[in-house]
């Protein structure tokens, strides 16, 4: 992640998208979901952090890996 700033939970927690360590990040807009670009959070103060209201949230869970979240949002798994 890039341009982190820590804050009060207070003070972001209206207005913003609530994500984690781990958890998978792709912007709503269409060609993000056609191109299968995206990310895996990690690195982050607490292990919380809130971002735009343009993310979709993928939060691996019962031991699904983060790597594999992303690669569900690919090409080859999207007709």
């Amino acid at each position: 992640m890039v341009d982190m700033t820590d804050e009060e939970y207070g003070k972001v927690k209206k207005g913003f998208t609530y994500f984690e360590n781990n958890d998978v990040l792709f912007a709503k807009i269409t060609p993000c979901m056609e191109n299968g670009k995206g990310a895996i959070v990690h690195g982050l103060t607490n292990g919380i952090g809130m971002g735009s209201t343009e993310f979709h949230v993928l939060r691996p869970i019962n031991g699904i890996s983060s790597l594999l979240a992303v690669s569900i949002n690919t090409n080859a798994y999207i007709s």
